[in-house]
C-alpha cells in the first residue's frame, strides 16, 4: 500500500517503480486485498509521479506550467477512458440482480478510486482550489458514486477517495460528507478520522487565504494518518 501512503501524505519517500511495475503484470492483484483494480493503483502512482516532478521543477526553479498541463492532461485522457469504460459496464447491469454480486462491488470501488484520482490529478496541476469546475464536477461525481455503495459499511474501503474528495469539497457539497459517516454502522476508525481532516482543512479555507487538502492538514497537525 506504498503507493496509497504516498498519495495519502503527497510524499514521494515510498514511490518505488517497482510497485507500479508488479501491479500492471498482475504480481498483486489490488481487487482480492481492496477491492480496487490494478490500473487505477498504476493512475494514482502516475500522478503522485508528477506531483513529486512538479515539486522538484519548483524547487529547482525551471517549473513550466505549460509542461506540467501537458503532462496532467496525458494521464487525464487516458484515466478519463478508463473511467468511461467502466461506468458502462455498470450501467449495462442490472442492480437489482447484481448490486451486491463481489465483481459489482469490485467496479464500484474501482470507480470511486478512478474518480478521486481524477481529483487528485488536478489538485496537482491547479492546486487546491474546490471551484475549480474539474474538481467540483470530480467531488460531485464522487459523491454520487459514494452514496450508490450497497452497503454503508463499504466506505471503509474507500477511505482515501472518501477524504481525498472531501477535503475538496465545495461549502454547498460537505454535508454530503458528514451524512456518509452518520449512516448507522460506520464506526470504523479510519473513516472518522478522515471527516476529522475534512473538518479541519474547511475550517482552514474558510480562515485563511492559503489553500489547504489533506496532506497540508497532516503535516499541520504533525500527524500522518495512512488513508487505507
Amino acid at each position: 500500500m506504498h503507493i496509497v501512503t504516498c498519495a495519502s501524505t503527497r510524499s514521494s519517500q515510498f514511490l518505488i517503480s517497482d510497485h507500479k511495475v508488479l501491479l500492471e503484470t498482475g504480481e498483486i492483484n489490488l481487487e482480492d486485498l481492496v477491492g480496487c483494480s490494478n490500473w487505477v493503483m498504476v493512475f494514482i502512482f502516475e500522478i503522485s509521479s508528477l506531483d513529486k516532478w512538479k515539486k522538484e521543477e519548483e524547487d529547482a526553479h525551471r517549473l513550466s506550467l505549460i509542461e506540467l498541463t501537458k503532462r496532467g492532461r496525458q494521464i487525464e485522457e487516458r484515466l478519463l477512458s478508463r473511467l468511461a469504460s467502466i461506468e458502462d459496464d455498470l450501467s449495462r447491469r442490472a442492480p437489482v440482480d447484481t448490486h451486491l454480486r463481489p465483481d459489482f462491488i469490485k467496479t464500484e470501488i474501482t470507480r470511486i478510486f478512478a474518480l478521486s484520482a481524477i481529483t487528485y490529478l488536478h489538485v496537482v496541476i491547479s492546486g487546491a482550489y474546490p471551484d475549480i469546475p474539474d474538481i467540483e464536477r470530480s467531488v460531485s461525481k464522487t459523491i454520487d458514486a459514494l452514496r450508490s455503495l450497497p452497503d454503508p459499511k463499504l466506505l471503509q474501503h474507500v477511505v482515501w477517495p472518501y477524504c481525498i474528495s472531501g477535503c475538496l469539497a465545495a461549502d454547498e457539497q460537505q454535508n454530503d460528507f458528514r451524512e456518509l459517516v452518520s449512516l448507522p454502522r460506520i464506526t470504523h476508525r479510519a473513516c472518522l478520522e478522515a471527516l476529522s481532516l475534512m473538518e479541519e482543512c474547511w475550517r482552514f479555507r474558510k480562515t485563511e487565504s492559503s489553500s489547504h487538502d489533506w496532506a497540508s492538514i497532516m503535516e499541520r497537525r504533525g500527524q500522518y494518518i495512512l488513508l487505507v
